[in-house]
């Protein structure tokens, strides 16, 4: 009699303990995938890094090419002698001393180029664009955009083609 007791006592006991253990577990498993979310979420929020010209990367293209949407590219003053191309990214690209101090004149090519920036989150601050040459823009290109250009001087630039506007300055 007490082996039939004991068995069904023993069916009770097991039955009653999994289920707190799996409220238990469902608690646990919802509080860890609600932390791995707010986690996820501020990494998105943290990753937006200043990258600094000359003092971390050599020129002003090596750092636009390993930034994410929401970096900004500190350039320091001086003459460029190169192209930049934003390559579709929602940045920010800006002098630290102005436009007057910090110059874009490619040795060939346009001064600058922005093509497949989604809205106007990608901004072009403080640079004096001279010297480009291109079929068509030759000082800025932009194309599929709407950057945000801002206290630049676009000078001195050419563009080989007759059609749709000259050089961009």
């Amino acid at each position: 009699m007490w082996g039939g007791d004991l068995g069904n006592l023993s069916v009770r006991l097991s039955t009653s303990l999994g289920m707190g253990l799996e409220k238990h577990m469902r608690r646990i498993i919802g509080i860890t995938v609600s932390f791995i979310l707010a986690i996820c979420c501020c990494a998105g929020v943290a990753r937006a890094e200043i990258r600094h010209v000359p003092e971390r990367y050599p020129t002003i293209q090596a750092a636009i090419d390993v930034c994410f949407a929401g970096d900004i590219v500190e350039v320091g003053p001086g003459v460029w002698a190169e192209s930049i191309n934003f390559g579709g990214r929602a940045i920010w690209v800006r002098s630290t001393a102005g436009a007057a101090t910090t110059i874009v004149d490619p040795v060939v090519g346009r001064c600058f180029t922005a093509t497949g920036q989604k809205g106007a989150a990608a901004r072009l601050e403080g640079f004096t664009l001279r010297g480009g040459s291109a079929s068509y823009g030759g000082g800025v290109y932009i194309e599929a955009s709407s950057p945000v250009i801002v206290n630049c001087v676009i000078t001195g630039n050419t563009a080989t083609a007759q059609c749709y506007g000259g050089g961009g300055g």
